[in-house]
């Protein structure tokens, strides 16, 4: 896979289809607010997205990560990237080769 997939919300994008509904409207909320997800605590996160505390940690479980640090730490890596700008402008449902080509297209533009 390309590098791109250690970033976290590559990762909540690519396993997404997996999750259990409770984990997935986490990720749901992630990916629409990232940095309000990585100015978060577990408890805050959990009460932004309506969900609960142990569902934060499965998720980060899931997404084979060591915690919501971690998970913080890889979304604001991608969000320090030039090449994230473009990201909210992505569909929600829409598959990753296309967040790819979209992502490349930013970075072109960036040069």
């Amino acid at each position: 896979s390309n590098a791109m997939a250690t970033g976290g919300l590559a990762i909540i994008q690519s396993m997404k289809h997996k999750l259990p509904p409770s984990e997935r409207k986490l990720a749901d909320y992630i990916l629409a607010h990232p940095h309000k997800a990585i100015e978060s605590t577990v408890n805050e996160i959990s009460a932004l997205a309506n969900s609960s505390d142990a569902a934060v940690i499965r998720l980060c479980k899931s997404l084979g990560l060591k915690g919501f640090q971690d998970l913080k730490m890889r979304v604001a890596g991608d969000l320090a990237k030039p090449t994230f700008q473009g990201y909210r402008d992505i569909v929600p449902h829409e598959p990753l080769p296309s967040i790819s080509e979209k992502t490349a297209g930013n970075a072109i533009q960036a040069i």
